[in-house]
């Protein structure tokens, strides 16, 4: 394992696509290229030892470097927006439990703005005793250009933002080539300032379009910025995380990034349970709190705009006027309804301004499809519609006779609109099957009769629907 050299100049310190080593390797390295290696880096302390790049460079990485266990590295830039780690395609960065990165160095709570770029793969192992800790890191944005995997992995880190940056903290971009990207971040917390600097120019976590299923987002902790989240379509869930203190909305979607108004979160029955369209600003939220939010105005615990499409289950909404809130073209949809969900705290725990979108009551389709001897079958197409085509969806059953939707689950269909705030009023959907309000599923396999089964969606509903063979009919030949 070694360190080998790439061009150094003013902008970069590059290593080459054969390196494999750590920073200390790649110090060494340095001080052999120019005979005395405080020219590009510093090294203070006994292991573990003090990091420091000299002037504006970036470590721009086309091997593999490693900074190990408890180290500290400093980038002392003179000027903000520039690069502090650029890992190029076929490159990656190992970062170990309790390394400090500090993008301004010493300035732990100052203004400096440096950034990760990353084409290849960055790895972050911290440990729930000692976290990865990043200061001053204006943006890390993941992107995948080439067909290499780049999958990343973020665990136990902290990442403390500078002020004033007005993008996010970390952007997941789509990829241009390859299978769909699945990253995980687990165990990870956005910090914008607080006290000394004023935090409504931070931003949290960004998604950008594309099907982002297969990304893990677990335990995410999203405190002190603008916007908790920004969306430029796309799709993705995240589960028992904190979105906390956000000066503006919980959820923001970039308007004109959310596709034709077909494909935006405005209509049920065009938009599909099971669809991946590329500018679909879809997300689910499961086990998640959200806490006084929207602290510019009146506060709202959760609030999603722009055309967002947001399912929350099991999640809770606390210290705020408005516990749940849903406008702005947005749909916002309770799984399990209200008493699905924790409320804690608010002045009023629901708020739906529109008509024509809003807040939701849904529940839940367990679903299996089996023949008459108990067999499970796959590949069956399957419809769930409301009856009078408020909404609808279509899928197909897996090795298991079962429906999932975009992210494992089972789907969620509406039983009722809601409206109001401090007196709701409900439209009703799905719960008097004697008064056409019910939700129609049918079933449709070869060599089997239809199936219809006709569901209020009252609660969530568990269906196994039996299809009978077709018996004495032979095939006739098409002329």
């Amino acid at each position: 394992m070694a360190i080998t050299l790439g061009t150094i100049d003013s902008t970069y310190i590059r290593d080459t696509a054969s390196s494999d080593g750590t920073l200390e390797g790649l110090y060494q390295a340095l001080y052999t290229y120019a005979g005395d290696a405080e020219t590009y880096m510093t090294k203070i302390g006994s292991d573990p030892y003090t990091y420091g790049v000299v002037g504006n460079r970036c470590i721009r990485i086309y091997g593999n470097i490693t900074i190990e266990s408890m180290d500290t590295v400093e980038f002392n830039k003179s000027s903000n927006d520039t690069q502090t780690f650029r890992v190029e395609e076929g490159g990656a960065l190992y970062i170990e439990e309790g390394v400090i990165i500090d993008g301004y160095e010493g300035a732990v709570t100052g203004g400096g703005r440096s950034t990760f770029i990353v084409n290849g793969i960055i790895e972050f192992q911290g440990t729930v005793t000692n976290p990865i800790k990043v200061y001053c890191c204006r943006y890390l944005n993941l992107f995948r250009y080439g067909t290499t995997n780049t999958d990343s992995e973020l665990t136990y880190v902290e990442f403390h933002l500078p002020n004033y940056q007005w993008n996010p903290m970390f952007t997941v971009y789509p990829p241009r080539y390859g299978s769909a990207l699945a990253h995980t971040f687990q165990n990870v917390s956005i910090y914008g300032q607080t006290s000394d600097q004023d935090p409504k120019y931070t931003y949290g976590l960004a998604i950008c379009g594309n099907d982002n299923t297969n990304i893990t987002l677990d335990n995410i902790h999203i405190e002190n910025t603008y916007y908790g989240m920004y969306l430029y379509g796309g799709v993705f869930k995240m589960t028992n995380s904190t979105i906390k203190n956000t000066y503006g909305r919980t959820i923001d979607s970039y308007y004109g990034q959310g596709g034709t108004l077909d494909y935006i979160a405005n209509d049920f029955s065009t938009l599909k349970d099971n669809h991946k369209d590329a500018y679909q600003p879809k997300m689910k939220f499961d086990t998640c709190t959200f806490d006084e939010n929207y602290t510019s105005s009146t506060t709202r615990a959760f609030m999603s705009g722009n055309n967002v499409r947001a399912y929350l289950k099991n999640c809770t909404f606390k210290n705020a006027y408005y516990g749940c809130y849903a406008s702005q073209g947005s749909i916002t949809v309770l799984v399990g309804g209200y008493g699905g969900q924790t409320f804690t705290n608010n002045t009023y725990d629901i708020y739906s301004s529109e008509y024509d979108k809003g807040m939701y009551y849904g529940y839940e389709l367990n679903l299996t499809v089996t023949d008459t001897q108990g067999n499970v079958i796959e590949n069956a197409m399957v419809t769930v519609a409301q009856a009078s085509n408020k909404e609808m969806s279509h899928f197909t059953t897996d090795s298991n006779g079962n429906i999932k939707d975009l992210y494992g689950d089972d789907p969620v269909f509406i039983e009722r609109q809601v409206y109001g705030y401090s007196t709701l009023t409900y439209s009703m959907w799905s719960d008097d099957i004697s008064s056409g309000r019910y939700h129609n599923i049918t079933i449709m396999k070869d060599g089997y009769l239809p199936y219809n089964k006709k569901v209020e969606f009252t609660s969530n509903q568990t269906v196994i629907a039996v299809l009978h063979p077709i018996q004495g009919i032979r095939a006739i030949a098409q002329g």
